[in-house]
C-alpha cells in the first residue's frame, strides 16, 4: 500500500499504476532538503535540538490536517557497513523546524525574528 493509498484509499480503487508513480514523483520533487543539510544550514548544535524540533514539526502538520509524508521522508543510506536515517523535506518542513528549534545560534535566532517579521507585515 502506498502513502496516498493511506491517505484516500478511495481513490485509487480503480487508478491504473503509472498514477501512482506521477503523484509520488510529485511528492517527491517538492522535497529540496536534506535534515542533515537543515542542521549545519541553522547551526544546531546537538542532534537532540533536531529531533525535537522535527517532533514539533510532526505534530503541527499533524494538527493541521497535512499529511506528514507529504512533507518529510525518511531516506536510508549505508556508510561504511552503516545503516544511516537522513530525512527529505519540503521548504514548509524546513521553515517549521527553524521555527521550533532551539535558538542556540544567531542563525536560528535572525531566522526566527525574520519569520516573526514577515509575518507582521502580512497580518498587521
Amino acid at each position: 500500500m502506498t502513502t496516498f493509498e493511506k491517505i484516500h484509499p478511495c481513490l485509487f480503487y480503480e487508478t491504473p499504476s503509472y498514477y501512482h508513480d506521477f503523484l509520488q514523483t510529485l511528492v517527491e520533487s517538492r522535497m529540496k532538503y536534506y535534515a542533515s543539510e537543515i542542521f549545519k544550514i541553522l547551526e544546531m548544535e546537538t542532534q537532540q535540538q533536531f529531533i525535537d524540533a522535527l517532533d514539533k514539526t510532526i505534530q503541527t502538520l499533524h494538527l493541521a490536517q497535512i499529511p506528514v509524508e507529504h512533507h518529510i521522508q525518511p531516506v536510508y543510506a549505508d556508510y561504511h557497513g552503516k545503516a544511516l536515517v537522513d530525512y527529505k523535506m519540503t521548504p514548509l518542513a524546513f521553515g517549521l523546524i527553524g521555527m521550533y528549534a532551539d535558538p542556540t545560534g544567531k542563525i536560528l535566532a535572525r531566522f526566527k525574528v525574520n519569520g516573526v517579521r514577515a509575518m507582521m507585515k502580512k497580518f498587521l
